[in-house]
């Protein structure tokens, strides 16, 4: 990072208060991801953001979640600059504990107090995934960045890196 007056600013990525976990689930299916899931959720604390690969799962997670008694949101680009203003500021004001988002959700959030984020699905990219999981525990306090991940998700990207990158021939 360079600062206004020319000054390099430079970090390690290594947060001591943040736990990266893997939670593989074997042969199970989407729906045991979501029992995996709820299961984390009724046993933790604090604001939390779920990340998903799709608008429609948003919704239907976030609906899933609301019907199991979490308070949570969906957040995604489809919705409308009001909508996703006041989705945004609930979660921040602590009005509603979970947001469940694409990762459309995030880019300029700071919000301190972030306990957990939950990936449901493995992102493209490790990049990806670093900066969707370092939203939390930015206040320095204990945090954890949970991926649920089965059999399909391997597979998926093995065939995402056989798209992206085609042989040289």
């Amino acid at each position: 990072l360079f600062g206004p007056d020319g000054q390099t600013f430079q970090m390690s990525f290594v947060r001591r208060n943040l736990a990266y976990k893997v939670e593989r689930l074997g042969e199970q299916s989407v729906e045991d991801k979501v029992g995996t899931l709820l299961q984390h959720l009724r046993t933790t604390e604090g604001s939390t953001i779920v990340y998903t690969r799709n608008r429609k799962q948003t919704e239907e997670l976030a609906a899933t979640l609301v019907s199991q008694g979490i308070p949570a949101l969906y957040y995604h680009a489809g919705l409308l600059a009001a909508d996703r203003h006041e989705r945004q500021k609930c979660w921040i004001e602590g009005r509603v504990r979970v947001m469940v988002a694409t990762n459309a959700f995030g880019m300029g959030i700071d919000k301190p107090d972030v306990r957990h984020v939950f990936h449901i699905d493995v992102p493209d990219a490790i990049e990806e995934y670093f900066q969707e999981a370092g939203r939390v525990g930015r206040d320095g306090l204990p945090a954890e960045a949970l991926l649920i991940v089965d059999r399909q998700d391997a597979a998926r990207l093995l065939r995402h890196c056989t798209e992206e990158f085609p042989p040289k021939s």
